[in-house]
């Protein structure tokens, strides 16, 4: 009008945030305006960010829920604070951020909102709405979990709950880290096929667009079988390192194996393939026969025994020569001395190989 001129940046500026810009005004056929004032700071204005709109506005009680937060003047360093915690970022543009929600730390059946808090260089950024409520009305909940082995295509997992699948791009079921692939939703049922994995107990994890689903822990788990085959040698030196071969399928990542009634040290556990796991054996104080138990949240099946045995025991009984310069050739004597295909000799000289 006459008196009012209002205008937006063109797409794609990124002017600085909190920087004072000179500002010019020309107008065809008068040219360029003045900009009247005792003060010279007229002619300058400084871009603040501002938050307009939050979607969406509720979520899930146990947090997990993506929130877009739209406006401009958005930098990498801005952080988004629920109460004190920092959430995570997924994405920072110019004109949106988009962050995944906290749980509501209450009762997992009450209701609750709070203000969301956003931060630029120890300033609070504008924002016009920021209050975001946890609602029990919109968190999904796992009331029975089902598992078949399924005949031809692969295990399966049945879900039954409520809130179940608001809509099916946004709905994912995990075991462990595998995503179970979904065949079929609906509010209140999903079913979806397990991924190919390894022997192992499994945590069941559930997310809609909504958040984090809510699952009993007694029905948090998915147990994926595996079978062994052999363990072999069944027999070693009471001075340990033997290296014993567990054979089998599936076997799991992180195995659990107990001799001598303490836990193998993950150090000592050589070797972990979906058909074989390899260890070595600790040093017994006698000779004796000892259960090898193995598990995957403990040790508790035995599936194996190893004897003790001080004839197997590598013994050295000389070496020659005793003394010479460098490339002279040791010879080492003694009994037991013989390597099997899965181990190799090592002779060290002054604490060097």
């Amino acid at each position: 009008t006459d008196n009012l001129i209002k205008c937006t940046l063109e797409p794609g500026s990124t002017p600085p945030m909190h920087t004072l810009l000179k500002v010019n005004i020309n107008i065809n056929g008068k040219g360029k305006a003045l900009l009247k004032g005792s003060n010279r700071t007229k002619e300058l204005v400084a871009f603040k960010p501002k938050i307009t709109e939050l979607t969406p506005k509720q979520g899930s009680l146990k947090g997990g829920t993506k929130v877009t937060l739209t406006g401009g003047g958005f930098t990498e360093d801005m952080i988004v604070l629920d109460d004190k915690s920092v959430l995570e970022v997924l994405e920072i543009t110019w004109s949106k951020i988009v962050v995944i929600m906290s749980d509501s730390k209450v009762s997992e059946n009450t209701d609750t909102s709070r203000d969301l808090k956003i931060m630029q260089d120890n300033d609070q950024v504008e924002c016009i709405s920021c209050t975001y409520s946890w609602q029990n009305a919109q968190t999904p909940r796992v009331t029975g979990i089902t598992f078949d082995t399924g005949s031809f295509g692969g295990p399966t997992m049945t879900i039954i709950g409520v809130n179940l699948c608001p809509d099916k791009r946004g709905t994912v079921a995990k075991t462990g880290d595998d995503v179970c692939t979904l065949t079929w939703c609906t509010s209140t049922k999903i079913a979806c096929k397990i991924a190919s994995s390894r022997g192992g107990i499994y945590p069941v994890s559930m997310e809609t667009s909504q958040g984090m689903a809510v699952i009993p822990t007694e029905k948090n788990a998915f147990e994926k079988s595996y079978k062994i085959t052999g363990v072999v040698p069944v027999a070693g030196s009471v001075l340990g390192g033997t290296l014993v071969t567990i054979s089998g399928r599936n076997l799991p990542r992180d195995p659990i194996i107990r001799m001598l009634k303490r836990d193998i040290p993950q150090k000592d556990i050589t070797r972990v393939l979906n058909n074989q796991i390899v260890f070595k054996t600790p040093t017994s104080n006698t000779e004796k026969t000892e259960d090898i138990r193995f598990g995957v949240v403990k040790a508790s099946d035995i599936i194996g025994k190893f004897t003790y045995n001080n004839s197997l025991s590598p013994i050295i009984t000389d070496f020659i020569p005793k003394k010479g310069s460098v490339g002279t050739v040791i010879t080492i004597t003694g009994t037991a001395l013989q390597r099997n295909e899965d181990s190799a000799y090592r002779v060290l000289l002054g604490g060097k190989e």
